[in-house]
């Protein structure tokens, strides 16, 4: 039965004063208490961390972290101060602590007795103050009605309050806050809108600063600003300019007795505080009289509905801790990164474990906007920096939970971009945080924690699904041949490196590139490729005219993976010969292949030309099929139909299929699909052998857009992608 019991075990007390020393708390001073706290304090027990407050000029906020999966009792108390406290420490978890704030580095000690031993942690306060986040639809600004006087802003103008008489805002330059105008100047006419207001003698000599206010602003933010303004006195009217920092937001010039609203809109470019000021630019003192009332400085509200947030969580693969061990059940509930993010230091999240991953789905498509479309939410307490604490994921999406595009890699809190992407419903996130690093403040850490996955542009209204092609490779990257066998360069019809994309055909044609002696070609996928732990992942389709065995024609190749296209991993042990499979186990997930002939050139004629690659297809791509159901390598079968070429492509009415055909009469069935898979055309023709058959294909009636048309016998498939104007 698990103890719960404070910690306080005597057998302990021998161990831990032989490996990490011993204190006695009426003989160490301070200083020296200092000096060996990590000696004393193993790991394994307490962490202090000293971690932002509210407001540090008041009191300072502390952690205590228990590695322990027993409570421990602990006392506090702040060095040269009568501060002093206890608690208990949770287990497996984080308890925390406020202390009232002092002069100097409010230095606190912690400290907890095992057996006879007490051990300690001392840390001094960096005094940092948390970030807070102003909900929108309030006002800013204090005292904005100046019902509380002159308090709250400042002004470069002489305050004046009522004495006797009505004479003390005589001189120019001056104000004062009041209800009625009058019992300051004689000449002055005034009251409030329901109270006290803001009374000024207008400026001459120098151009001055009326009223400001420091205000503290969030970037991108708007921010909607208000005042009211009256003319206190007739002649020549005051000429007000309103900026928030350094931007000027509003002029007005107050011709006419009684109250006027002045209202101007702010879009913020910074994070943080602003001067919020208002000058009067006329210099001439007659009737240069105002007065203020009522302002306001209100962020703007904007509709985030909870449909922004990831609501449902696909999967979850939680790992371990870095030490090995399994990560708390306050950090296991996967359900912890749904909804809106909680911004505290509180366990409202969840923690993926060292290579965890969780999938989550949004209850709506998320859209492709302007700029970045993604942003995770990651909880680290006290604020430290990637640099100190670099909890890292990588981020893919998806329109059907099934494909992935890679967005890119973030360190804590990070935003993503769509990419090639219209939309997505799907966000799956892994862990790749350094196992070896230094967690600073925890001798235990426990990888990346998730705590919201919002959409940044709102959702899609129109989901239109990708034209991405799945499973089979799409684009050539680099292809650098080597040499045939007699030293002479591959032939151009075997040298087109695009035949290695899409499907493969499987036959003895000249469907495929060969890779020259030593030569190389890159090929990338439109959709990442996660390794499957049950089985190999993509198959590799190569092309040996006869079908003979690789002891006789041994046709090698070496396969690498990449993610990004510049970082490559070796994925196969050994070389692969003829057709095979590939385990991409090394790297985890990969979008790249590099294939990388490896055949012995002394084994082979003059005029070979090295791996001949036909085409690569993923095998368990969300499928249960397998590689032989899929597709079919016949490389014994007939030369049934030579060749197929389709023109013009790009078409806007119509387009030819001229077959040249092989040495058996045969029926050929035209076939294409659009980007649905839907098919939108089929014809089957009979052809004769060894003859050329060009057939006119009309799809007037079709949409303008990307279709795949195919060219099939029984035994061999051609694709063509098609573009229509």
């Amino acid at each position: 039965m698990k103890n719960n019991k404070p910690f306080k075990i005597s057998a302990l007390a021998l161990f831990a004063a032989l490996c990490f020393g011993q204190v006695s708390t009426s003989i160490a001073s301070a200083a020296s208490r200092l000096e060996i706290q990590d000696e004393i304090a193993p790991a394994s027990y307490l962490n202090l961390t000293s971690m932002c407050s509210n407001d540090p000029s008041v009191s300072r906020r502390w952690r205590v972290r228990n590695a322990t999966s027993t409570p421990i009792e602990y006392t506090w108390n702040v060095y040269g101060t009568s501060q002093s406290g206890s608690g208990l420490a949770a287990a497996n978890g984080d308890t925390y602590f406020e202390t009232a704030a002092n002069t100097g580095p409010n230095t606190t000690k912690i400290y907890w007795t095992v057996g006879t031993t007490t051990y300690n942690k001392v840390k001094a306060s960096g005094g940092e103050q948390c970030i807070t986040t102003i909900p929108c639809g309030s006002n800013l600004i204090v005292n904005g009605d100046f019902e509380s006087g002159n308090t709250g802003f400042t002004s470069q103008y002489t305050f004046k309050t009522d004495v006797s008489g009505n004479s003390e805002m005589v001189s120019e330059n001056t104000f004062g806050v009041d209800v009625n105008v009058t019992l300051y100047h004689p000449n002055m006419t005034g009251l409030g809108r329901s109270g006290k207001f803001l009374m000024v003698n207008g400026n001459t000599g120098t151009v001055k600063t009326v009223w400001s206010q420091s205000i503290n602003v969030s970037v991108g933010a708007t921010y909607d600003f208000y005042a009211y303004v009256q003319r206190l006195n007739v002649g020549n009217p005051s000429q007000l300019k309103f900026y928030a920092g350094e931007q000027l937001i509003a002029s007005y010039s107050p011709s006419t007795s009684g109250w006027v609203a002045v209202s101007a809109s702010y879009i913020s470019t910074v994070n943080g505080p602003i001067e919020l000021k208002v000058i009067d630019s006329n210099l001439i003192a007659a009737g240069n009289d105002f007065g203020f009332d009522d302002i306001s400085f209100v962020k703007v509200c904007v509709e985030e509905p909870q449909s922004c947030y990831a609501s449902e969580v696909i999967s979850f693969n939680q790992k371990k801790q870095n030490d090995g061990s399994t990560v708390s059940s306050g950090r296991s509930d996967a359900t912890k990164a749904l909804g809106a993010p909680q911004n505290n230091d509180t366990e409202n999240f969840v923690s993926l474990g060292f290579g965890g991953d969780i999938t989550l789905k949004f209850a709506n498509p998320i859209k492709n906007g302007a700029g970045n479309d993604v942003r995770v939410t990651e909880s680290t307490f006290g604020g430290t920096s990637c640099a100190r604490f670099p909890e890292t994921i990588r981020a893919f999406a998806s329109q059907d939970g099934c494909h992935y595009i890679y967005l890119g890699e973030g360190c804590q809190d990070a935003e993503f971009d769509l990419g090639s992407l219209a939309w997505a419903q799907y966000i799956k996130l892994v862990d790749v945080s350094p196992i070896d690093a230094t967690y600073q403040g925890t001798p235990v850490a426990d990888a990346y924690d998730v705590d919201a996955v919002k959409c940044l542009n709102g959702s899609e209204s129109n989901p239109v699904p990708s034209t991405l092609v799945t499973d089979v490779a799409t684009q050539v990257i680099e292809y650098m041949p080597g040499l045939r066998k007699n030293g002479t360069a591959v032939t151009p019809a075997r040298a087109i490196p695009t035949n290695a994309l899409l499907l493969p055909q499987g036959t003895n044609n000249v469907n495929f590139v060969a890779l020259g002696f030593g030569g190389s070609l890159a090929l990338k996928f439109d959709y990442v490729i996660f390794d499957n732990a049950a089985t190999n992942d993509i198959s590799l389709v190569e092309t040996s005219y006869g079908n003979p065995s690789c002891a006789s024609y041994s046709e090698k190749v070496m396969v690498e993976g990449s993610l990004d296209g510049e970082n490559w991993i070796m994925l196969t042990n050994e070389d692969i010969c003829q057709d095979g499979e590939i385990d991409i186990n090394n790297a985890g997930v990969i979008q790249y292949i590099r294939l990388t002939d490896r055949s012995a050139s002394t084994k082979f004629s003059g005029t070979a030309d090295g791996y001949d690659v036909d085409g690569l297809v993923v095998i368990n791509d969300c499928h249960s099929n397998t590689t032989a159901a899929r597709i079919s390598d016949n490389t014994t079968t007939a030369n049934e139909v030579a060749s197929a070429e389709v023109f013009p492509n790009p078409f806007n009415e119509s387009t030819n299929v001229e077959i040249t055909t092989g040495d058996q009469d045969n029926s050929v069935t035209i076939r294409v699909v659009n980007f649905l898979g839907q098919q939108v055309y089929v014809e089957t023709l009979n052809v004769a052998s060894s003859s050329v058959v060009r057939h006119n294909v009309a799809m007037n009636e079709l949409s303008k857009g990307v279709y795949f048309l195919t060219v099939e016998t029984n035994t061999t498939k051609e694709i063509v992608k098609l573009v229509k104007n």
